[in-house]
């Protein structure tokens, strides 16, 4: 028996009929008054799938894994003399919507800055920094004159305050600034070296993270740079050979 067409009775079928045309399907014969569950539930997540697309990878790619909060990051170098009254680390969102009302802006404007850029490498879930603050050497102000790392509480006397990361800083009154802590950064690796004058890793090894983050602080004023003198004589003439180097002159 051949298929029927919608209110149509069994004796005004004939070979005109379905499948011998081709009208439209009953399931489009109509419109719908409402979607479905199942086309609500893939129109949701289409939605919801390209919202996220905007937040994670909107933006120019050049500056997407630079950090707008290590703005305040400079290396002073020899001038960063004033001591360090805290540090902290402190995690800050990725949502460059929400940059403004992180906790980490709020910081900035309180006088915190960044040391160095994100502890993390851009591998985290957060972009994580290492927060200091500085200060005027002032009398009745504390200010760090040891830093160490450890799960637990060290065993050197002193009034010890715990950090994130397993950071351990001793803060008092000091009136000298040779007593005191006035530059903290760190760098990355298993097996390396401070080569930098007057500066030294922190004890109790590396930062509490999946990454090897070893903590190098410097008290005091940095040392003079001491040059070593040329071994040339005085009486016989001599000459300088460069070996490398880029010169300056437009012709050569």
């Amino acid at each position: 028996m051949l298929p029927l067409y919608r209110k149509q009775k069994p004796d005004d079928v004939d070979r005109t009929a379905f499948p011998y045309r081709f009208p439209k399907p009953a399931m489009l014969s109509r419109t719908r008054g409402r979607w479905t569950p199942r086309q609500v539930h893939v129109s949701g997540f289409i939605i919801l799938s390209f919202i996220v697309w905007l937040l994670f990878r909107s933006g120019e790619r050049e500056s997407r894994y630079k950090s707008p909060y290590a703005s305040t990051s400079h290396y002073l170098g020899d001038n960063d003399t004033l001591p360090l009254v805290d540090i902290t680390i402190e995690e800050c969102t990725r949502w460059r919507w929400f940059e403004k009302r992180s906790k980490c802006f709020k910081m900035l404007q309180d006088g915190w800055e960044v040391a160095g850029g994100d502890l993390l490498l851009d591998m985290g879930k957060y972009r994580t920094h290492l927060f200091i603050r500085r200060e005027a050497l002032n009398g009745p102000t504390p200010s760090i004159v040891d830093i160490q790392i450890g799960r637990k509480h060290p065993h050197e006397p002193g009034n010890w305050e715990a950090r994130p990361g397993g950071i351990w800083i001793s803060r008092r009154p000091v009136t000298s600034i040779e007593d005191v802590v006035t530059a903290v950064d760190f760098i990355h690796g298993k097996k390396i070296r401070e080569l930098r004058r007057g500066r030294h890793f922190a004890r109790g090894g590396r930062l509490h993270f999946d990454q090897d983050i070893n903590i190098s602080i410097r008290k005091g004023l940095p040392p003079p740079r001491e040059l070593p003198p040329l071994k040339i004589s005085n009486t016989k003439p001599y000459k300088v050979l460069q070996v490398a180097g880029k010169s300056t002159d437009d012709n050569s």
